[in-house]
């Protein structure tokens, strides 16, 4: 019998999305990061466009704060980069309730960052200041991941390895798959009957 692999597509990602979006995680989220007083739209489209053609590698961007503002209007989500992403990543997870921790964890990953945007606008990022680098380079970055590495890694073990992969922009590989789920196994107590 042949092993089916994990893959979404980004239908499936707008659902995460919507459901994250809507519930509680996004409140908690909020409030961690002290911008429950603020208010700001959410969409979701496939892909960021530059120049009329898409560009895959962005999976979320804060609408700019208009000139001399320092509040976010809109949060996208790019659903079709996040699910090319989650599909390069993680392509050697079989399709499983594991697996869609996994899409789960990843896809909170980038709304935590997103929002990280959000709160270091409001606490007087300039447009101006966060392209001043390159994104590779950028403080406002590392930020972001870090803070949502720390959110997401205390929520278990299991979320803290996923986040390792996504932080080093690393592929699971089928060597790293025992491991996932023996930490999966554990975490939520699942018995093989």
């Amino acid at each position: 019998m042949p092993i089916l692999y994990g893959e979404v597509n980004r239908t499936y990602i707008e659902s995460v999305l919507k459901k994250l979006l809507d519930g509680e995680f996004h409140s908690s989220i909020r409030n961690k990061l002290l911008i429950e007083d603020l208010t700001y739209d959410t969409e979701y489209t496939p892909f960021k466009l530059i120049g009329g053609y898409p560009e895959d590698k962005t999976q979320a961007s804060c609408l700019s704060p208009h000139e001399g503002e320092t509040l976010v209007r809109k949060v996208i989500f790019f659903t079709e980069s996040i699910s090319i992403a989650i599909n390069h990543y993680f392509r050697n997870v079989p399709q499983s309730p594991m697996f869609n921790e996994i899409v789960n964890i990843y896809t909170k990953f980038v709304v935590i960052h997103e929002l990280v945007h959000v709160q270091q606008f409001k606490n007087g990022l300039t447009m101006e200041k966060y392209n001043s680098s390159a994104y590779e380079d950028s403080e406002d970055e590392a930020e972001a991941n870090k803070k949502a590495e720390e959110l997401l890694a205390s929520e278990g073990a299991f979320q803290r390895e996923v986040v390792k992969f996504i932080i080093e922009n690393r592929s699971v590989y089928i060597d790293d798959i025992g491991e996932l789920l023996n930490i999966y196994t554990q975490q939520f107590q699942i018995h093989n009957s």
